[in-house]
């Protein structure tokens, strides 16, 4: 169950960057919630996060500009440059990976 205050409110073409379609989008943001999903919560932290999604980045070969701007709006709402492992980091596990799915079903919507 996501937390209200997890369900963050934005255009959800703001989840689909340039050069992709929803379903790359959905699929791509997938494969990271998986990811994070296999990082204990004392290895959840901003280093520990930008090195499990940039082995993401090379395994599943996304454009990391196009990830990283998806990544952006599903955990903080906006397209604005913010640390987005930071962010992360302060969410805790539970809430980035909820974030990460309700992005998810925001793009089964519009895929």
């Amino acid at each position: 169950m996501i937390d209200p205050i997890d369900k963050l409110v934005y255009d959800r073409a703001m989840l689909v960057p340039r050069g992709m379609d929803g379903t790359s989008a959905r699929k791509t943001l997938q494969a990271i919630r998986e990811a994070l999903g296999a990082v204990t919560e004392d290895a959840f932290d901003a280093g520990n996060l930008s090195n499990v999604i940039n082995a993401q980045i090379a395994a599943i070969q996304v454009n990391p500009d196009a990830l990283h701007g998806a990544l952006r709006v599903a955990i903080t709402g906006s397209t604005q440059p913010a640390d987005i492992y930071q962010a992360m980091e302060l969410l805790g596990k539970d809430r980035t990976i909820g974030r990460l799915q309700h992005a998810i079903r925001e793009l089964m919507v519009v895929a």
